[in-house]
């Protein structure tokens, strides 16, 4: 079983979508590199997205990633904390 089952069940039932990202030579990896990651996934596409849980039954020692777009949402990378403090507050979003 999936060490990770209770977290991928909980991301899965918050109505986001997960890619299973598997290790390369026993070693995790950060990438998604599978083609078609990116779209949903289906018999014809067994690497793709999912917000099924079950879909990751079998992914020990796999890491995950978000599909942002099906998930409905953003990463912001933040380099300098201190200048996007400014523009959220510039914005209204802070």
């Amino acid at each position: 079983m999936n060490t990770n089952t209770h977290a991928i069940q909980k991301l899965c039932n918050a109505g986001l979508s997960l890619v299973a990202i598997p290790p390369i030579d026993g070693q995790p990896t950060k990438a998604p590199r599978s083609k078609g990651w990116n779209l949903l996934r289906s018999v014809n596409n067994p690497k793709g997205y999912s917000h099924d849980a079950a879909d990751f039954a079998n992914c020990e020692g796999f890491n995950f990633g978000l599909a942002h777009l099906p998930s409905r949402t953003a990463a912001l990378d933040l380099d300098a904390l201190n200048d996007c403090i400014t523009l959220f507050d510039d914005v209204g979003l802070r």
